[in-house]
């Protein structure tokens, strides 16, 4: 079933069962090609215009190796696609969102020796649990959670690498190279140095290399050179964001060897059966493993739904699941695989290449890079059960940059949680749907001879803010649309401390006759009307940022579920909302941010 608009129901993602995919394929006849599915140069502006058709959305996050546990990268990493997930739903597109972990590989072989584990599959188990749970409490929408190590996912990989071998993109040569095992992978002469010691490491991850020759097979990703430039400067440069990645990938491939060839090599895509055992076999040769970065790549096929034929004269394309369009969101330290390997591998196996790939940058802890034996690598689990939600959510995306690296701090996460989330938001939705203000729970109409232009809130902050906040949100720039819809909410604070409602509501009660009664019902009524709205409008653009205290805010304020998208947004100034009903607490106010836990709670 396709996940499309937006309810309460949606505030806390139900996951998908882990061997079901989210989607209902369509069946159409087609002729496969291996461009982008963009139909629009403007591929950043994901959702900007509001006449776009609607489409049918692929979003990721990588799939996470269960080398370690969580830590708060991945956090954002699902954040982030969670959010555009919830966004490009809130607009009417009908969205996959699929997540999961990559288990094979050397490495997490030798991580479940080193923890004790029964079995490396055991030792995948648990890992993959702690994902499961971390995404289930950050509350994110994801439709399908994949393992590598499903059935489902093996018959697809052995179907990729058959149609490769077909097609004659897969071949058994002598491979030699740098291969760094931490990394599992080859690396060029220009990607490796000497650390002064005699020992040589990867210049990028800085872990050690060793020069290995054996026999492989391999895929000729230097005859892909041309292609990818093509890819990666077609639809206006917007197939890598944000531009700072772009530049990485192009100079990447724009570097040249000694006698000015391409730098790219060609990729050793298996591995021997005797050195990596845990990984899914070769199926035209038991004595080889497939190479694991080949592997997780096709998870994203796997996930929407996309049945892979063996043979290569036989189309396949995203659109035979009922995919339109593929946004991956991925931490920059995986930039090369997604931009480079993948799509030469989508080219190959006659499949559209992805039409944005987002690369985030790295999470530090106060300025530090976060390491196990520095003790300072964040749990977001510990935070959302110390800070709720809500708050890790909302502090995380608003403090959030896709081009820059990121700075974690509990005084960021509390200062974003008590000045912006209580003080700012909770607290005029407190005041303005409190039994002072609102004795009726009925939204008041403003004053019959004033127009949504004449309210200085209406005319210069709401006007236009769904697209202005749209227009950031599809760029993955959630820390900028955050910060326009709390100027909203700033200024509908300072319009209810400039008014003074609560006197204008004791003036009538004290002599509801008075000569300038109806002009001070008028002020009075306008003036709610119109911080009311700014809660509505303002509310319903948070949704994918904080999906519980906005829903409870637009429970609070009387919002039908179905009324709750980003084109009800636009519709500032409804006069229908005069007949809705607020649906306030029978005791007490509406509370926006739980209080914190007491300290022998969190202990």
């Amino acid at each position: 079933m396709l996940r499309a608009c937006s309810s309460r129901g949606l505030a806390r993602g139900a996951t998908r069962a882990a061997h079901g995919s989210g989607w209902s394929p369509r069946t159409r006849t087609r002729t496969c090609t291996t461009t982008s599915t963009a139909s629009s140069a403007s591929a950043t502006a994901i959702v900007q215009d509001k006449q776009k058709k609607l489409e049918r959305v692929l979003v990721t996050t990588p799939i996470f190796y269960v080398n370690g546990s969580p830590h708060i990268g991945h956090a954002y990493s699902g954040l982030l696609a969670d959010a555009l997930a919830r966004w490009l739903r809130l607009e009417g597109h009908e969205v996959l969102f699929t997540t999961g972990t990559d288990e094979h590989g050397a490495k997490v072989e030798r991580a479940g020796i080193d923890k004790g584990a029964a079995s490396t599959k055991d030792y995948c188990d648990g890992i993959s649990q702690e994902f499961r749970e971390l995404f289930e409490a950050l509350g994110t929408s994801h439709d399908d959670f994949i393992r590598t190590t499903e059935p489902r996912h093996g018959a697809n990989v052995a179907a990729l690498w058959e149609r490769l071998q077909s097609a004659g993109f897969i071949n058994l040569g002598e491979h030699q190279g740098w291969y760094c095992q931490s990394d599992e992978a080859f690396l060029t002469d220009k990607q490796v140095a000497d650390q002064g010691d005699g020992k040589m490491v990867s210049l990028e991850s800085g872990h050690a290399v060793e020069w290995v020759s054996e026999s492989n097979y391999v895929f000729p990703l230097s005859q892909f050179h041309e292609r990818l430039l093509e890819w990666l400067s077609a639809n206006e440069k917007v197939a890598v964001q944000p531009s700072t990645r772009w530049n990485e990938v192009d100079a990447f491939l724009r570097q040249e060897k000694a006698d000015g060839k391409p730098e790219l090599d060609d990729l050793s895509v298996s591995r021997p059966r005797d050195r990596v055992r845990w990984a899914w076999p070769v199926p035209t040769d038991d004595q080889h493993s497939v190479y694991v970065w080949l592997d997780a790549l096709a998870n994203y096929l796997t996930a929407s739904g996309v049945k892979i034929p063996a043979d290569p004269d036989q189309a396949v394309s995203w659109r035979d699941a009922g995919v339109d369009r593929v946004i991956h969101v991925i931490g920059k330290d995986i930039l090369r695989f997604h931009t480079v390997y993948w799509p030469a591998f989508l080219m190959a196996a006659g499949i559209e290449t992805p039409d944005v790939v987002f690369a985030h940058g790295h999470w530090t802890v106060e300025r530090t890079k976060m390491s196990k034996s520095l003790g300072n690598v964040v749990n977001p689990m510990d935070l959302v059960a110390a800070y709720g939600v809500d708050a890790v959510r909302y502090s995380l995306l608003r403090n959030g940059s896709i081009g820059a690296d990121l700075d974690f701090s509990n005084e960021m996460l509390e200062s974003r949680r008590r000045d912006e989330l209580i003080n700012t938001y909770g607290n005029l939705l407190a005041r303005c749907t409190g039994k002072s203000l609102a004795p009726d729970d009925a939204w008041p109409g403003p004053a019959a001879n004033t127009r949504p232009q004449d309210s200085d809130l209406a005319s210069n902050h709401l006007s236009g803010l769904a697209d202005v906040v749209g227009s950031h949100f599809a760029r993955l720039e959630f820390a900028r649309g955050a910060g326009e819809i709390m100027d909203v909410l700033y200024e509908a604070n300072r319009v209810v401390t400039a008014e003074e409602p609560w006197v204008l509501r004791k003036k009538l009660r004290q002599d509801p006759d008075a000569p300038e009664a109806d002009d001070l019902r008028a002020q009075l009524d306008t003036t709610m009307y119109w911080v009311l709205e700014t809660l509505r409008v303002t509310s319903i653009l948070l949704q994918p940022i904080v999906p519980e205290a906005a829903g409870r805010a637009l429970d609070a304020l009387g919002i039908p579920a179905a009324q709750r998208s980003v084109a009800d947004a636009r519709r500032v100034g409804d006069t229908s909302l005069k007949s809705l009903t607020m649906q306030r607490p029978k005791k007490g106010s509406v509370v926006l941010i739980p209080p914190l836990p007491k300290p022998d709670a969190q202990a």
